[in-house]
């Protein structure tokens, strides 16, 4: 089985440098742009089945790059939860909250603030992951976001992973296989 897991395009969120976590947040039109370059780039791809994450902004791409297929939302998806700083501008929570936001954001837990930590987020993508090896699939398509991402490849490596040194673009993909003899695996990281 391969797994190509997709990046939302651009949301108001990252376009406006909110905490954006599991807020429902558009496309811009750039992200729109985005979406319908990645569809273009996938010509000739066909999927089997298209999961997404519930949140609109994984939605509308799925929509946008797959309009044919439909779509199963599932909220093991989502982004990290990031509490009570949801849709809040960056700048204006680092002059809130200052060093202790920091701390969280370098250690990827936002359980000060009513989140989850990296260990919480890669427990979701192992559930994920977990259900979806089950399906009867050849190719199966993913949209999401980059927090939950970065939990899937912590997940196949078996480790909480430091999440800085691995970015995923916008609308960018990576592709995972998978196999009774050697389990999850990747073959493609932020195409």
């Amino acid at each position: 089985m391969e797994l190509y897991v997709f990046r939302h395009g651009q949301s108001i969120g990252n376009q406006q440098h909110l905490f954006s976590g599991w807020c429902q947040l558009e496309l811009t039109e750039n992200g729109i742009r985005q979406a319908e370059a990645l569809r273009d780039r996938l010509n000739g791809l066909t999927f089997d089945c298209v999961y997404s994450s519930d949140l609109v902004r994984a939605i509308e791409t799925a929509n946008i790059v797959l309009p044919q297929m439909t779509v199963i939302q599932d909220t093991d998806l989502r982004e990290v939860n990031v509490g009570i700083l949801a849709g809040r501008k960056l700048t204006e929570c680092q002059d809130e909250y200052g060093e202790m936001l920091e701390i969280s954001r370098r250690t990827r837990d936002f359980t000060h603030f009513g989140g989850e930590n990296s260990q919480a987020l890669m427990d979701r993508a192992m559930s994920f992951l977990a259900r979806v090896s089950q399906v009867k699939a050849e190719r199966i398509a993913v949209f999401c976001h980059e927090g939950i991402i970065k939990g899937m490849l912590s997940a196949v490596m078996g480790i909480l992973l430091d999440e800085h040194r691995f970015s995923h673009a916008n609308c960018n993909y990576s592709v995972f296989t998978y196999s009774m003899e050697h389990g999850w695996r990747l073959l493609r990281w932020n195409v």
